[in-house]
């Protein structure tokens, strides 16, 4: 008996949830058809507005520009065919499309006289191919285009050959393909992009050479770095070495340019340009070369007394970590543990896991050193075949690692 009264419960429980369920999806239909309701009479209402606006102007003795009419085909041309006038909107949008007709062939033709032709070919394109006066206007818009591209082509050719190729641009882009020279055209185009592109590198080095404040780095040992160093750590070191390498990416940008054709630039300006990027990259691969001598000694020194208090706060084996050898290219780690080859090689491995051996390699030492003490004359080692300081940085400079 408590059975059958639990089953009953169960029964009602579910059938009051179906019930519920039911009600919110009537609610939510009602409410949507509500909206569904007040759309269509609001979209109603803008019908009526459009078509009175429409008819009051159309029925007007004031003639208008082609600009009205327009508007006055496009308002009617969005009357829902639902609407009680829809045909006399199509009759009346007829009409307005006729005085657009005849307002734009009068106007482009004012302007086509006055050699505007870009807005003559914009405003006769209006002309309906039904208008009486279409082919005239297609005429006038054919001339036009024509005369449009002479005009762009002269202007952007004038630009060009003075040098001023962003100036050129803007015109030479403007001339279609039915142009008599548009495969010139196109070549000019690409010869400016060419220029503009490398003339961003080649500002980048003459400011570089000049010690521009937007290209100066300030040693590693001034003020300034060490402040930053501060901050930042390890990633000051790397922006120092990234700095190196976008301008040796500025310098090879510029050499390979001057390989370039330039087909469409003139004598005098090609060996300009060839002669001015021999002399940026000449003098700015001098100034890197001398300026990565004397920093990548101090940038291996900073590395090494931050790997130093990294390990000193390590929870596994302690080492003092310093620089030796010829301009600090070799970094030793010094402690009792490394006495033994199997840690010493666990270590090793630890340190390329952990992305150590990746600065290593960036930061160009020649060696690894593990010794039990300072005083040790039996160490172990490992060696990275990493450039000399001057060549120039980039992903082919990494090094290789042997034991």
């Amino acid at each position: 008996m408590n059975f059958s009264k639990r089953e009953a419960g169960k029964k009602s429980i579910a059938i009051g949830c179906l019930l519920a369920f039911v009600i919110i999806i009537a609610i939510g239909v009602i409410i949507q058809c509500i909206d569904e309701s007040t759309t269509k009479k609001e979209k109603m209402e803008r019908d009526d507005v459009s078509f009175e606006r429409a008819s009051s102007l159309l029925q007007s003795s004031e003639k208008y520009g082609y600009e009205e009419y327009e508007r006055i085909s496009n308002e009617l041309g969005i009357i829902s065919s639902s609407h009680k006038k829809y045909n006399e909107a199509q009759i009346l949008k007829q009409k307005a499309d006729s005085l657009l007709s005849e307002k734009s062939y009068e106007q482009g033709k004012i302007f086509f006289d006055k050699g505007e032709y870009g807005m003559a070919e914009s405003i006769l394109k209006k002309v309906n191919s039904k208008h009486k006066k279409y082919e005239e206007a297609k005429d006038m818009i054919i001339k036009a285009s024509n005369a449009l591209n002479e005009q762009n082509y002269k202007l952007g050719e004038k630009f060009f050959d003075e040098g001023k190729y962003a100036e050129a641009l803007p015109f030479l882009k403007k001339v279609n393909n039915k142009y008599k020279d548009y495969n010139k055209v196109k070549g000019m185009i690409v010869n400016a992009n060419e220029v503009i592109k490398i003339t961003a590198s080649a500002l980048l080095l003459s400011d570089y050479i000049q010690g521009k404040e937007n290209m100066k780095v300030k040693s590693v040992s001034s003020s300034v770095f060490q402040s930053d160093l501060k901050k930042l750590g390890i990633t000051a070191l790397q922006q120092y070495v990234f700095y190196f390498g976008a301008t040796a990416k500025a310098i090879k940008e510029c050499e390979d340019f001057q390989n370039y054709k330039l087909e469409y630039l003139n004598q005098n300006a090609r060996s300009k340009l060839k002669k001015d990027l021999q002399r940026l990259t000449t003098q700015a691969r001098n100034n890197l070369r001398k300026e990565q001598r004397a920093e990548f000694p101090l940038l291996r020194k900073e590395f090494a007394k931050i790997i130093n208090d990294t390990s000193q706060k390590s929870k596994g084996i302690k080492a003092n970590v310093r620089t030796s050898g010829s301009g600090n290219s070799h970094l030793e780690y010094i402690g009792v543990a490394f006495a033994n080859e199997a840690i010493i090689d666990e270590y090793q491995k630890i340190l390329v896991e952990e992305g150590v051996t990746n600065f290593i390699k960036l930061f160009r030492f020649k060696r690894v050193v593990y010794k039990w003490s300072e005083y040790d004359r039996e160490y172990s080692y490992y060696s990275y075949n990493t450039p000399a300081d001057d060549v120039e940085v980039n992903e082919n400079t990494m090094g290789e690692i042997k034991k």
